[in-house]
Protein backbone atom coordinates (compact mmCIF):
# COMPACT_ATOMS: atom_id res chain seq x y z
CA UNK A 1 0.00 0.00 0.00
CA UNK A 2 0.81 3.57 -0.26
CA UNK A 3 2.70 4.81 2.57
CA UNK A 4 1.27 8.43 3.43
CA UNK A 5 0.50 10.45 6.11
CA UNK A 6 -1.73 13.19 7.12
CA UNK A 7 -1.33 15.51 9.74
CA UNK A 8 -2.85 18.10 11.88
CA UNK A 9 -0.60 20.73 12.85
CA UNK A 10 -2.63 23.47 15.05
CA UNK A 11 -6.20 23.99 15.59
CA UNK A 12 -7.91 26.82 16.93
CA UNK A 13 -9.61 27.36 20.48
CA UNK A 14 -12.95 28.40 19.67
CA UNK A 15 -16.20 28.40 21.07
CA UNK A 16 -18.63 26.47 18.39
CA UNK A 17 -21.29 28.75 17.27
CA UNK A 18 -19.97 31.96 18.26
CA UNK A 19 -19.16 32.99 14.64
CA UNK A 20 -15.63 33.68 15.03
CA UNK A 21 -13.23 32.10 12.66
CA UNK A 22 -9.04 31.34 13.03
CA UNK A 23 -6.59 29.02 11.18
CA UNK A 24 -6.61 25.25 11.07
CA UNK A 25 -3.22 23.50 9.53
CA UNK A 26 -1.50 20.65 8.57
CA UNK A 27 0.05 18.50 6.35
CA UNK A 28 -0.12 15.63 3.93
CA UNK A 29 2.77 12.98 2.89
CA UNK A 30 3.12 10.35 0.18
CA UNK A 31 0.73 11.50 -2.00
CA UNK A 32 0.42 13.87 -4.93
CA UNK A 33 -0.92 17.17 -3.49
CA UNK A 34 -2.26 17.97 -6.66
CA UNK A 35 -4.43 15.07 -7.00
CA UNK A 36 -6.11 15.19 -3.36
CA UNK A 37 -7.82 18.21 -1.67
CA UNK A 38 -8.57 17.75 2.32
CA UNK A 39 -12.24 18.73 3.74
CA UNK A 40 -12.60 19.95 7.21
CA UNK A 41 -14.91 19.31 9.88
CA UNK A 42 -15.32 20.94 12.86
CA UNK A 43 -18.08 19.49 15.66
CA UNK A 44 -20.66 21.02 17.98
CA UNK A 45 -23.77 19.52 17.88
CA UNK A 46 -22.91 17.24 14.92
CA UNK A 47 -20.19 17.95 12.16
CA UNK A 48 -19.80 21.22 10.11
CA UNK A 49 -17.79 21.21 6.81
CA UNK A 50 -15.55 24.44 7.15
CA UNK A 51 -15.16 27.29 5.90
CA UNK A 52 -18.33 27.39 4.16
CA UNK A 53 -20.56 24.61 2.28
CA UNK A 54 -19.97 26.76 -0.70
CA UNK A 55 -16.14 25.97 -0.43
CA UNK A 56 -15.58 22.80 1.22
CA UNK A 57 -12.29 21.34 -0.09
CA UNK A 58 -9.26 23.13 0.49
CA UNK A 59 -6.52 23.11 -1.50
CA UNK A 60 -2.52 21.36 -1.11
CA UNK A 61 0.70 22.96 -1.07
CA UNK A 62 2.90 21.25 -3.62
CA UNK A 63 5.50 21.02 -0.31
CA UNK A 64 2.17 18.91 0.96
CA UNK A 65 0.60 22.11 3.44
CA UNK A 66 -2.83 23.31 3.58
CA UNK A 67 -4.16 25.42 5.52
CA UNK A 68 -7.94 27.21 6.37
CA UNK A 69 -10.00 29.19 8.35
CA UNK A 70 -12.62 26.94 10.55
CA UNK A 71 -15.27 28.28 12.87
CA UNK A 72 -14.88 26.90 16.39
CA UNK A 73 -15.00 23.35 17.36
CA UNK A 74 -15.07 20.77 20.40
CA UNK A 75 -13.30 18.72 17.57
CA UNK A 76 -11.75 18.97 14.18
CA UNK A 77 -11.51 16.54 11.61
CA UNK A 78 -9.47 16.40 8.21
CA UNK A 79 -10.54 13.75 5.30
CA UNK A 80 -7.73 14.00 2.92
CA UNK A 81 -10.00 13.58 -0.76
CA UNK A 82 -9.86 12.92 -4.38
CA UNK A 83 -10.62 16.28 -6.04
CA UNK A 84 -13.87 14.23 -7.31
CA UNK A 85 -15.54 13.69 -3.16
CA UNK A 86 -18.68 15.64 -2.71
CA UNK A 87 -18.84 16.45 0.79
CA UNK A 88 -22.16 16.86 3.17
CA UNK A 89 -22.55 20.65 4.67
CA UNK A 90 -23.01 18.33 7.93
CA UNK A 91 -23.19 15.05 9.33
CA UNK A 92 -23.63 13.19 12.44
CA UNK A 93 -20.88 10.87 11.63
CA UNK A 94 -17.68 11.11 9.91
CA UNK A 95 -17.18 9.17 6.38
CA UNK A 96 -15.17 6.26 6.73
CA UNK A 97 -12.22 5.78 4.36
CA UNK A 98 -12.82 4.33 1.63
CA UNK A 99 -13.74 5.38 -2.46
CA UNK A 100 -13.05 8.96 -2.59
CA UNK A 101 -11.97 9.21 1.18
CA UNK A 102 -7.81 8.37 1.56
CA UNK A 103 -7.47 8.97 5.27
CA UNK A 104 -9.23 11.02 8.14
CA UNK A 105 -7.34 13.01 10.93
CA UNK A 106 -9.09 13.74 14.06
CA UNK A 107 -8.09 16.70 17.02
CA UNK A 108 -9.16 18.20 19.66
CA UNK A 109 -7.94 22.03 20.83
CA UNK A 110 -5.68 22.38 23.55
CA UNK A 111 -7.54 23.22 26.74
Amino acid sequence: GEQFKLAIKHVPNLTPGDGATDTIEGSVKGVKASEHKVVIYAYGDKWYVQPTVAEPLTDIEEDGTWEAKTHGGLEYAVLLVKPSYKPQATCQTLPKVGGDVVAVAKMKPKK
